[in-house]
């Protein structure tokens, strides 16, 4: 603690002060700077060096000594630092070690508008200006905003500020403000005060914003203040406590570090900043992506994750932004609610922080000569020859051809069958934020690709109707972020949050801010059924915050001798003991080998004398399928000659049943929705569930845990999250029983190599979408709905299958106005476009206002990341459902219905003052009311299709009218139902 005390002191000295020796490139005790060299078609400054080991080099700009450009450890007498994109490019860098020693060099191949030329004083530090949120009551008549400067200004600091309406309304809440502060020259704060509205009406609590814009002398480091006002008329209960836990839990790097090694503080955030003039939307593309935490044994998914954002220009008629005005890009952040504080960090487990081998290099088990980075060893043979072992280093993600240059494009020749198809696919791939130095910097990393269209495996399935190129999807694409489900501490948190940034590309300024989860799990209990129940015992609720069952179903073969026999924590029958920094990571590994070896038994293969598997080598999957060949034989792959691994894992393990029990399924299926067992206790149905035995779950959550939660991430981690999962949906209401799963296009694969069965489920492509239960509305449902089973609403279905269909089949009701797109491939084949692809209202994602796939909004837990998002956008959680996060209301007409899915302006006083009057009266004339009954009930009385999200409150006829969260909007809140029925 004390030297490193001392050289951050040291380097504090080095930065500051300009009167220090600074020696060429070569200095004592063998510090050195080798070289300096700036590469414009990398876009990459790489700086190298010598030194003695464990000593730190931080590297800066020599000219600007504030422009930090990395540090690095010394190991094995060298040290390397590398930064991409630095703003400026120096002319002359400084090395600073630990102790203070400093060297210069000038940077070789530096580009002429490097900066800067010399050394001169440094400018005077430009200030930040922060807001701070306010809480009042309504009777105390004003609130008080406090802006505030991070330091003195030598010149006098003035910004523009106003007013903006969330929940809290102008002029019926508060007092409409706008207009200027000027903050002295010497001084550090300044005040805004708002005046609030004091009222006899009981209201929820309500909120409004305070907006800075245009400062002069000073930088906007957080623009936006929130105000809320807590009603003196009832008693409100407070804001829900954070959870029990403490620091902070951010996600900026997927390096492993000793305990030892942790910095004191976490890295700091970017600032959330807003100008009010665009509206970002950000989504993950499947709402939960799986990463191995090991690869030495074998692998089934990568750390690979994908963010779609879309930027607009808020207005009358928003403008969707592209690559050539906007740049993206994405950094670490954390909630001071997540609930994932209350998890375990390592240094509470008392170990080391442990976030994956996936960049580790080992040896080759059959060449021991031979060493490759885990990476190269599992995931080359899916690159068929693209992937090099110098591709990726930590942090560094999985590199992702441009799918518009992959077979079906419809413009040109795949990119795969050019002499060049490593330049030619446009291969790109992305960092985390700590990649220059992990659990120390947090720097932005940029969006790389603009998909104005995607191409869907169009050059596979097209013909079938299953692929297209998707039009018009402009959004910002970053591809295989490589995180994991360790935040920096070593805290498991499965929902990581990345602040999500557009700058304008003319001024450089942040325009607006969103942070989104990048959901990841490496929750796969392969240990529930192929580890040792001994070995499982030491997973203590105590030390890591849960406790895990075995069951021995998977070592009861006896034909393992030959291969060592059932590995366990203290080892196998060679004496031989499972690797492992950590005694998950160990438990992990017993069940990998386990697994391996009865592969090797029951199939005569040698997978556990080679290891570095992955499965999708053979067992032909969608989700790795970058480069959309479909299944492949080559000199590392098999997969036309095996099942898909779809089958292989859903339709295998569907049809086993217990060793001491033939008639009692391991994996149960579920009831229908609409079977009164499934919210009963289990006990109570021992009959028809043998294995659960004095289980005080109920039949639903006893089977889901038993099936699908087995292998998906579901018992800690609640992959199904969301609103689906609020409502009582369960996987199998969307995609059927495993069986029903596992029966895909690649049955007859061991027969007959190649022979894909078109009739078939396709993994990836043959997915349930939203009007698979969204059918129809109020009042128009489809003509047949036979095997339809409705919610009590009589307007939405409980499961996205018909009754009797063993394949699941997905319902496709395309003259829903809730249904995805609908478009015609260039093989004049139709193609129900997935959910995660589709686009609504002014070309916007479905995911922008809806949320990700196992994550559609709200969650249910009002502390969850996934919450966010939405209430950044639009001040509260659920569908993005606000006007006024992109549009300019006042410049629409009060009586539009081109919103989403044909909807009226929400919340505005125009239309529920006087435009909705002349609506209702031209639509009384239609057959079902129009378009008020398809929302509203012919009724007219409000069903589930017109709640709204948040408590809402009119003022009609000098009466204040409240409608409660969660309820429907009927017209007689407000006059009678006779009254709203006049033609």
């Amino acid at each position: 603690m004390h030297r490193q005390l001392i050289a951050r002191r040291a380097l504090l000295g080095a930065l500051l002060t300009g009167t220090f020796f600074a020696a060429p490139g070569v200095g004592a005790d063998g510090f050195s700077i080798e070289r300096a060299t700036w590469s414009t078609d990398r876009d990459r400054l790489v700086v190298r060096g010598e030194g003695a080991d464990d000593d730190r080099v931080t590297v800066v700009n020599a000219y600007a000594p504030n422009q930090v450009l990395g540090s690095d450890r010394i190991d094995d007498d060298d040290w390397r630092v590398r930064t991409r994109s630095p703003s400026p490019v120096p002319c002359r860098i400084r090395a600073i070690l630990s102790d203070g020693t400093t060297l210069e060099r000038d940077v070789r191949r530096a580009p002429t508008d490097c900066a800067p030329k010399s050394a001169s004083e440094p400018p005077p530090p430009v200030p930040d200006i922060t807001v701070a949120d306010v809480v009042a009551s309504e009777d105390s008549g004003s609130m008080t905003f406090v802006v505030s400067l991070s330091v003195t200004a030598e010149q006098a600091v003035s910004f523009e500020y106003a007013t903006r309406n969330g929940v809290a309304q102008a002029d019926d809440d508060f007092i409409e403000a706008n207009g200027t502060l000027t903050i002295p020259a010497g001084s550090l704060s300044g005040n805004i005060t708002i005046g609030l509205v004091d009222d006899t009406v009981s209201e929820p609590i309500e909120a409004f914003t305070l907006e800075l814009s245009s400062a002069e002398n000073a930088v906007l480091a957080d623009s936006v203040a929130t105000g809320t006002i807590l009603d003196d008329d009832s008693g409100n209960p407070p804001p829900p406590p954070p959870p029990p836990g403490t620091g902070l839990s951010i996600n900026s790097t997927s390096a492993n570090e000793p305990l030892a090694g942790l910095p004191a503080s976490p890295v700091p955030s970017n600032d959330l900043l807003n100008s009010g003039t665009h509206a970002l939307l950000v989504a993950n593309d499947l709402g939960m992506h799986c990463a191995d935490l090991d690869y030495q044994i074998f692998s089934i998914l990568p750390p690979f994750n994908v963010v779609h954002a879309q930027v607009l220009l808020r207005g009358e008629e928003p403008q969707i932004l592209d690559d050539t005005t906007i740049d993206v890009v994405y950094s670490a952040t954390s909630s001071d609610n997540d609930p994932a504080l209350a998890n375990k960090t390592a240094a509470q487990r008392g170990e080391p922080v442990f976030k994956g081998n996936f960049w580790e290099e080992m040896a080759v088990l059959n060449d021991p000569g031979t060493t490759l980075p885990l990476w190269y060893q599992v995931y080359s043979p899916l690159f068929f020859g693209l992937l090099q072992p110098a591709d990726l280093v930590q942090d560094q993600g999985l590199p992702v051809p441009e799918s518009m240059k992959l077979a079906g494009n419809g413009i040109e020749p795949s990119c795969l069958t050019t002499a060049d198809p490593r330049a030619e696919c446009q291969l790109l791939q992305a960092w985390m934020p700590g990649n220059l130095d992990p659990y120390v910097v947090n720097d932005q990393q940029r969006f790389d690709r603009f998909d104005h269209d995607v191409n869907f495996f169009n050059g596979l399935l097209g013909g079938l109707g299953l692929g297209a190129v998707i039009p018009d999807t402009n959004w910002f694409a970053a591809e295989g972020v490589a995180i994991m489900p360790v935040d920096d501490e070593g805290r498991s948190n499965a929902y990581p949050l990345m602040r999500v940034q557009a700058i304008d590309k003319a001024t450089q300024q942040v325009v607006a801010s969103t942070d989104v989860v990048l959901p990841v799990a490496s929750e796969a209990d392969c240990q529930s059924c192929h580890a040792r129940a001994m070995d499982c015992a030491t997973i203590t609720q105590e030390t890591y915050g849960y406790t895990m069952a075995c069951t021995e179903e998977a070592l009861d073969r006896h034909d393992l001798a030959d291969l060592g026999g059932v590995m366990t924590l203290d080892g196998d029958d060679l004496g031989a003991l499972p690797p492992g920094d950590t005694l998950e990571q160990r438990l992990l590994n017993t069940a990998k080998i386990n697994i391996l070896r009865t592969h090797d038994a029951k199939h005569g293969t040698t997978l556990d004398s080679r290891r570095r598997v992955v499965c999708a080598s053979c067992h032909y999957s969608p989700a790795l399928d970058l480069a959309q060949l479909g299944p492949t034989d080559s000199a590392a792959t098999e997969q036309t000659q095996h099942i898909s691994m779809s089958r292989a894992m859903h339709g295998h393990h569907g049809d086993l049943f217990a060793k001491d029990n033939a008639t009692a399924s391991l994996f149960p299926n579920m009831p229908a929705p609409n079977d009164p067992i499934r919210l009963q206790p289990v006990a109570n149905h021992l009959d028809l569930y043998p294995l659960a035995g004095d289980s005080e779950q109920t039949v639903e959550e006893y089977v889901l845990q038993q099936s699908c939660y087995s292998c998906h991430p579901g018992k800690r981690t609640d992959c199904l999250r969301g609103a689906m999962a609020s409502a009582g949906i369960v996987c199998q209401d969307c995609h059927g029983d495993m069986l029903a799963v596992g029966n895909d296009f690649s049955h007859d694969f061991p027969n007959n190599a190649g022979n894909i069965d078109t009739g078939k489920r396709v993994p990836w492509a043959v997915e349930p979408g939203c009007q698979s239960c969204h059918v129809g509305d109020a009042t128009s449902q489809p003509g047949d709905t036979s095997g339809f089973i409705y919610a009590a609403d009589s307007i939405r279905l409980l499961r996205a299958y018909r009754t009797g269909d063993v394949d699941a089949t997905p319902i496709r009701a395309t003259g829903s106005r809730f249904s995805e797109n609908r478009i015609v491939n260039d093989q004049n084949q139709p193609v129900d476009v997935l959910y995660r692809l589709s686009k609504g209202h002014g070309g916007v994602m479905c995911e922008g206002c809806h949320g990700s796939t196992h994550a559609i909004w709200p969650n249910g837990n009002p502390n969850a990341n996934d919450n966010v998002a939405a209430i950044q956008i639009q001040g509260h959680a659920g569908t993005i459902s606000e006007c006024t996060v992109c549009h300019e209301t006042d410049q629409l007409s009060a009586s539009t219905q081109d919103g989403p899915h044909g909807m009226h302006l929400v919340d505005d006083r125009r239309f529920w003052r006087e435009a909705h009057k002349d609506a209702a009266k031209r639509e009384n004339g239609r057959p079902n009311g129009g378009t008020c009954g398809s929302c509203h009930g012919s009724d007219h009385r409000g069903t589930v299709l017109s709640r709204t999200p948040v408590d809402r409150s009119w003022s009609v006829e000098s009466r204040n009218r409240t409608v409660a969260a969660g309820e429907p909007v009927g017209c007689d809140v407000c006059h009678s139902l006779d009254k709203s029925f006049e033609r």
